[in-house]
């Protein structure tokens, strides 16, 4: 039994709260492993430690158009300096711009994206989004 198993367990109504806090201080204690001094993970989580996301993986597919779309890996590194040239030109292009298009782009700061695209390299490969519409349109979107 997992803690999310727990969690589902105290939304049917079959255990109460407290017996649930219980459970799960329970799971915790069993599968405890001290990474550093702010992050406790269970013992089958320790195979991901270490293995960051290097590149974003991007794969479309529309059977009703024929249209498909598989990108090679971006690498992460590659994004944040697109980002980084971008609000740059964003300076010099500004008067150009709508005004509302204008109060969005001052409204995100680069150093939320740099911290958005370190976090997404440090959290490891997993998917991000997998959507399959009606069986006709994929999109997955990958860390890797």
């Amino acid at each position: 039994m997992e803690v999310y198993d727990v969690l589902k367990l105290i939304e049917r109504g079959k255990i109460k709260p407290e017996e649930g806090i219980a459970a799960i201080k329970r799971l915790i204690d069993s599968k405890r492993v001290l990474i550093s001094k702010r992050e406790i993970l269970p013992a089958r989580r320790r195979q991901w430690l270490g293995q960051k996301s290097h590149g974003l993986k991007l794969y479309i597919e529309d059977v009703d158009s024929k249209f498909r779309l598989n990108l090679p890996p971006i690498p992460l590194f590659l994004l944040n300096a697109l980002f980084l040239v971008g609000f740059k030109l964003m300076c010099i292009f500004q008067r150009y711009m709508p005004d509302d298009a204008r109060k969005i782009l001052e409204d995100i700061d680069p150093r939320d994206l740099r911290a958005i695209l370190w976090h997404l390299r440090h959290a490891g490969k997993f998917d991000m989004v997998d959507i399959c519409a009606q069986g006709k349109t994929k999109i997955k979107i990958r860390l890797v």
